[in-house]
């Protein structure tokens, strides 16, 4: 990435995926471009505002960035979508539409579009990437939640017994959102995507454990885990704890973990330019 700060532009987007509409803001550089970018995706119950920080850190340093609500993946999304319709596969199918509406963009050099998502939205975009496969520059997944179809076979063994409506962390969800995640064989979905990828994950999370995305890094060809120690999760870019969200969608966390930033971006930068670099 650059030294030089780039003023950053905000624009709103809305991008259709079927009979639903997909918002959320590009931030980018001001000039011409065409611009490297980054999708990225949020956690459950979560929202394109979670990344704020963090798209401005992209755009600044010369990276457009697009950060969007998941249908129907929060109380608070401004996309279109009931809660009680999404699911992983949903949300996949969304990663996967903004990432064609991007692509299409002249301010946006297509063959530099990297995916990000963190949590449930970086096991979406992990399996978007599956299909999207060499198209995309990069894949970038801070504590992936691949443990979801583990805890949803363990929470309904039978699968018979899942209700219609059910309402889970702060958010009502609908039989399709259990019945999708128990039919996943994680590490038989995900780990073919070619391209660098980098990844992020507490040695002590207590909701996504460790473990699985050291199994997940050990799948892809080019692939790197940045361990961080302790419970909190911390953005790998602004070295702040990420927001609750992923838990209950209810309030955001603003404790700072400046021991890690000055790091945490300098391994986030050198991703992107020997990502980059391969890409030319």
């Amino acid at each position: 990435m650059t030294q030089q700060i780039c003023t950053v532009k905000k624009q709103d987007l809305r991008i259709r995926n079927g009979s639903e509409t997909i918002f959320g803001v590009l931030s980018i550089p001001e000039g011409s471009g065409p611009f490297p970018a980054v999708q990225i995706g949020h956690g459950y119950n979560g929202s394109f505002l979670d990344w704020e920080q963090e798209c401005r850190y992209f755009a600044e340093n010369g990276i457009a960035a697009f950060a969007y609500d998941f249908c129907g993946g929060s109380v608070h999304s401004r996309s279109t979508g009931k809660t009680s319709a999404m699911s992983v596969f949903s949300e996949k199918s969304d990663a996967l539409a903004v990432f064609q509406a991007l692509s299409s963009l002249e301010s946006i050099d297509a063959s530099k579009l990297f995916l990000m998502g963190g949590s449930q939205g970086g096991f979406a975009t992990a399996l978007a990437a599956e299909e999207i496969g060499s198209k995309a520059a990069g894949m970038i997944l801070i504590y992936p939640a691949l443990c979801i179809p583990d805890d949803w076979r363990r929470k309904y063994p039978a699968g018979s017994e899942i209700p219609e409506v059910f309402d889970f962390w702060g958010m009502q969800l609908g039989s399709c959102y259990a019945e999708a995640a128990r039919k996943i064989d994680v590490f038989r979905s995900i780990g073919t995507f070619q391209k660098p990828v980098l990844l992020f994950h507490g040695t002590e999370d207590a909701i996504v454990p460790f473990t699985y995305s050291q199994q997940a890094a050990g799948l892809y060809p080019d692939a790197r885990l940045v361990t961080l120690p302790g419970k909190d999760t911390v953005s790998p870019l602004t070295g702040q704890g990420l927001p609750c969200s992923r838990r209950c969608g209810s309030c955001r966390r603003s404790c700072k973990h400046s021991m890690y930033r000055s790091c945490l971006q300098g391994t986030v930068a050198i991703f992107f330019a020997v990502s980059l670099c391969l890409s030319c």
